[in-house]
């Protein structure tokens, strides 16, 4: 009971957090920009792929934000976590996209943030799932040896 409520008490932190990162008016990596691209140019300049780029920096960056999306309502549910981690993390992907679209000039909406947001709950769904089985199964195995 304990680990639901804090459980829901992270999710509310997050949803807060995430929320205002969502509808800042402009973009929240603007202030790094210059910074990540003169990264960016050193790792090319090093040997770098190409495709090592600010796109592929920003759809990692989205998957990470939706990790902890997943994995609070992973903690918070015992049954069909997968498809409720994705729809979720669809739906509420979509429903920022689509505020940003409507109400904030200087943010860009696209599918690509929709997928990878999506991406990010699965996977934090599954790391939860991953941890629950393996420490099931060493309690069974503790248990049988004892």
């Amino acid at each position: 009971m304990r680990s639901r409520r804090r459980a829901q008490g992270l999710l509310a932190l997050y949803l807060a957090a995430a929320g205002t990162a969502a509808f800042w008016p402009s973009p929240v990596d603007a202030p790094l920009s210059r910074q990540l691209a003169s990264v960016l140019g050193r790792l090319h300049r090093l040997g770098a792929p190409e495709w090592f780029n600010y796109m592929l920096v920003e759809f990692c960056a989205n998957v990470a934000l939706f990790l902890p999306w997943g994995a609070l309502l992973a903690c918070l549910l015992t049954r069909n976590i997968l498809p409720a981690a994705a729809l979720s993390g669809f739906g509420a992907s979509s429903i920022i996209e689509l505020g940003q679209f409507f109400l904030l000039t200087q943010r860009h909406a696209t599918w690509q943030d929709i997928g990878a947001n999506t991406l990010g709950a699965v996977l934090g769904a599954a790391l939860v799932m991953t941890i629950r089985s393996r420490t099931a199964r060493r309690r069974r195995s503790t248990r049988n040896q004892a």
